[in-house]
């Protein structure tokens, strides 16, 4: 239930390997019933099926590793309010690092993060070698840059 026109958030989310008990309590101590967040939603994906199978055809992110993708987003209209959301994001991010798989989905990642945070350096070589020879005045821009 994306808003069907651009709105100001902020979002941030981290990727964990399996949904256990210790995950989902520390899910709920930062963004469960009663806690005080500004964040409107928290989303918690399965990974299972092609999304976390390598393909051989594919590209450098043919597949995201480990099992459960999660974000946590608000509305940020204001400065003020965009801080607040982004920490308490990163506050949700914090919570469930232990059990995070050392890779993230750019999509999910509103915050900055270097770009080593969601490839493998096989990869960024590759996909900067790629940038290079299609973008050499660095037209096309990312919120996460390569370099």
């Amino acid at each position: 239930m994306d808003p069907p026109a651009p709105a100001p958030f902020a979002a941030d989310g981290v990727i964990i390997g399996e949904l256990t008990a210790p995950v989902i309590s520390a899910l709920l101590e930062v963004a469960g019933p009663g806690v005080d967040t500004s964040l409107l939603g928290v989303e918690l994906r399965h990974l299972g099926g092609a999304a976390g199978r390598r393909d051989p055809g594919g590209g450098c992110v043919d597949h995201l590793p480990g099992r459960f993708l999660t974000m946590g987003v608000g509305i940020a209209p204001t400065p003020e309010i965009a801080a607040r959301v982004i920490a308490d994001a990163a506050g949700l991010r914090s919570a469930l690092t232990p059990w995070a798989v050392g890779r993230d989905f750019r999509n999910f990642r509103d915050i900055a993060a270097p770009a080593s945070a969601f490839h493998a350096p096989e990869d960024l070589v590759r996909l900067r070698r790629i940038r290079d020879a299609h973008d050499p005045d660095g037209v096309i821009r990312s919120n996460h840059p390569l370099d």
